[in-house]
């Protein structure tokens, strides 16, 4: 999953803004997870500072 994210990265240091280009089904089904492992991994993220927004 990192490497899946720090690929989506177009910085090199410092605060960084991703947009997921999938559904988080397909970003699971990609890196060999299910939907609700990957929910899980996400809320981990936020132990260390990643957030999220969901843009409409």
């Amino acid at each position: 999953m990192a490497d899946f994210l720090i690929r989506l990265c177009s910085c090199k240091k410092g605060p960084c803004e991703v947009t997921l280009p999938y559904d988080k089904a397909l970003i699971a089904g990609r890196l060999g997870m299910k939907p609700e492992s990957l929910s899980r991994a996400f809320s981990r993220l936020k132990a260390v500072g990643a957030h999220h927004a969901i843009r409409q």
